[in-house]
């Protein structure tokens, strides 16, 4: 386990900014780039094109935790759109795992993976056990375990939003649900250039 979170901060350390996997701790003082500044000297040279496409396509599929194939799946289906860079991001926003990250039911995508897996979280009231579910506008979300309310809600009494206009928060109820469509400044916002991502998949 101590070797997982060591590996975590130093993917953050190899990008040079926080992908936010830790958690809290990305938050603190005790996160690495914090600690030790820039990534290594090594990395910081000239990079070409491909490898700054390969690290964008990285950086995303780290961020939400995805598997190679998964991520080309996402990619496959981005292309049947009109605009496939909006639809890309799109897809990984509205994953059940990442909405509840965004809510704040869990202090990273990781935790809300687990707490999604473990059957903890209902949408519309009903159990959604698959992290990839896509959420829709209109869609409820709430947490289905009464344990962990008091930690959840201590949690988000601190959040102010969900940070994006998609979302909508209810503290004090622990509910959260969809009300749009990510739009293209929520898109903007994501720390990606999807356009590197959709061209390293063209080559």
């Amino acid at each position: 386990m101590a070797r997982a979170k060591e590996l975590k901060c130093k993917i953050c350390r190899r990008f040079g900014e926080k992908l936010f996997l830790k958690g809290e701790k990305c938050y603190s003082d005790k996160c690495i780039l914090q600690k030790r500044g820039e990534k290594p000297q090594s990395q910081q040279a000239r990079m070409s094109v491909y490898a700054i496409q390969l690290k964008e396509k990285q950086k995303a599929k780290f961020m939400y935790g995805l598997l190679e194939k998964n991520f080309e799946r996402y990619y496959e289906e981005a292309q049947k759109k009109a605009n496939p860079g909006d639809a890309l991001l799109t897809f990984l926003e509205m994953r059940l795992d990442n909405v509840v990250y965004r809510l704040g039911f869990a202090s990273s995508r990781a935790q809300a993976r687990q707490l999604v897996s473990h059957g903890h979280i209902r949408v519309n009231n009903k159990k959604v056990n698959i992290p990839s579910y896509q959420v829709k506008v209109g869609d409820e979300i709430t947490i289905g375990t009464e344990r962990l309310i008091p930690q959840i809600k201590e949690r988000i009494l601190e959040k102010e939003g969900t940070g994006t206009s998609w979302l909508i928060l209810d503290k004090e109820n622990l509910k959260g649900k969809v009300i749009s469509m990510p739009n293209e400044e929520d898109l903007r916002a994501i720390p990606v250039s999807v356009k590197d991502i959709i061209e390293f998949y063209s080559r």
